[in-house]
């Protein structure tokens, strides 16, 4: 990884390389990294690590845990889990961990930074090792709490395999699991939940998703409200339920400011605790009117307004599905396998696609006998594979091609309101 900067530094220690964990290249290396990550430099101070690592025999070294582990590590905080590069590295430090009897005073090391790796893979074998090290981690911290005389470690490591675990759950829309695992923990000691996942779970209780539904939900909210000045979800949450008026008056000039505020909570959270997942920048960048029509859509891509409209009554979907047949209602379908492969409703691919479905396919009988196809299997195949790495393989390179002969022919990609 930046392969570049690891020549600008070669170039800097005059091309010489470490022969020991401790000779004068490795201090001068170690000085690199320190000074550049202090100034937040991340990108130079993780090839220098790298670097430090090559010369001593690379990930499978066996002489080198601590430069392994400083590495994995910042590829942790930098938001860096999602790849190659920290996948290898997490492989094969979970491989010698199994191979050596390490105390569990240094698991956490290796495991929490795993976790986020492992899910963020769409790989089934490995999101199954994710929640294995979930458990792994959750029991070990919670049974040496009070036994040593700093806890605080195994404080923090159960606190972050709680939270990536409920975030994994409500994904998996296993919300009644999520509400259980929180309150296993919380019941253990309610300091261990950290802001995120206590708001997780209010959230919710604030939507009647769980046992306790209706019954705590104006403390869930005003719990969410508090949350909201700090934690980039909680103010998220409450941008939804602003939009879509829910237990309180609908504005979209409110919404808006707490997708904005949500942005401007992980630019500084993201490179402490791994917030690269959880980005809502496209909805801070739209206008109001398309806010207050994206919720009216369900388009948010949001979890809890899925699940939500699943309990309703399924003969309102009958209904919309029969008033769906005129233009207006057709062009304001999401593009489902679209956002998903993207990864927003709001990027460059999908307003050219969406532009594409507004003022071609939906013109002509045929173009909106296929849009009405289209919106009626779309959304299950995305709810059914959309979580693998094999679906947007899939339609990727196809999507790409097709947008590219769109953008040539003269179709737009700049922001569209459809």
């Amino acid at each position: 990884m930046f392969e570049e900067l690891k020549q600008d530094i070669r170039n800097e220690i005059s091309g010489k390389t470490v022969q020991v964990i401790n000779d004068p290249i490795a201090k001068v290396l170690r000085e690199i990294v320190d000074s550049n990550y202090k100034n937040r430099n991340y990108e130079k101070a993780i090839a220098a690590q790298e670097i430090y690592l090559d010369d001593l025999g690379g990930i499978f070294s066996k002489n080198s845990y601590g430069v392994k582990v400083q590495l994995l590590a910042m590829y942790d905080d930098c938001g860096l889990y999602h790849t190659s590069e920290a996948m290898n590295l997490v492989n094969a430090l979970i491989k010698e961990q199994q191979e050596s009897d390490m105390s569990d005073s240094v698991l956490g090391e290796i495991d929490l930074p795993a976790i986020r790796i492992y899910f963020s893979s769409n790989d089934d074998d490995y999101i199954k090792m994710a929640e294995i090290l979930c458990d792994s981690c959750i029991s070990v911290g919670t049974r040496n709490l009070g036994q040593w005389q700093d806890d605080s470690s195994f404080q923090i490591m159960t606190r972050i395999a709680t939270r990536e675990k409920i975030r994994h759950l409500i994904k998996e829309e296993k919300y009644q699991d999520a509400d259980e695992l929180n309150y296993k923990i919380g019941s253990i000691s309610r300091d261990l939940l950290d802001p995120i996942s206590t708001t997780l779970d209010d959230t919710l209780m604030a939507y009647g998703l769980t046992d306790m539904g209706d019954q705590f939900v104006d403390q869930a909210i005003e719990r969410i409200t508090q949350f909201a000045e700090f934690v980039p979800d909680a103010c998220y949450v409450m941008g939804i339920m602003v939009a879509e008026g829910y237990r309180c008056t609908r504005d979209a000039k409110t919404a808006k400011n707490y997708f904005i505020k949500a942005d401007e909570l992980i630019s500084k959270l993201k490179t402490s605790v791994g917030y690269t997942d959880y980005e809502f920048s496209s909805l801070s960048q739209i206008s109001q009117e398309e806010i207050i029509k994206q919720a009216e859509a369900g388009t948010y891509q949001s979890k809890f307004y899925i699940a939500r409209q699943q309990l309703k009554n399924t003969s309102t979907s009958s209904a919309s599905n029969n008033s769906s047949s005129n233009n207006s209602s057709t062009s304001s379908g999401g593009c489902y396998i679209a956002t998903c492969v993207y990864g927003s409703y709001d990027c460059p691919q999908v307003w050219t696609l969406r532009r594409f479905r507004d003022n071609t396919l939906a013109i002509n009988p045929f173009g909106r006998a296929f849009i009405k196809t289209y919106y009626a299997i779309s959304p299950t195949v995305v709810k059914w594979f959309g979580k693998y790495n094999w679906f947007h393989k899939l339609f990727k390179k196809p999507l790409e091609i097709w947008v590219k002969k769109l953008n040539n022919n003269g179709v737009e990609n700049s922001p569209y309101n459809d």
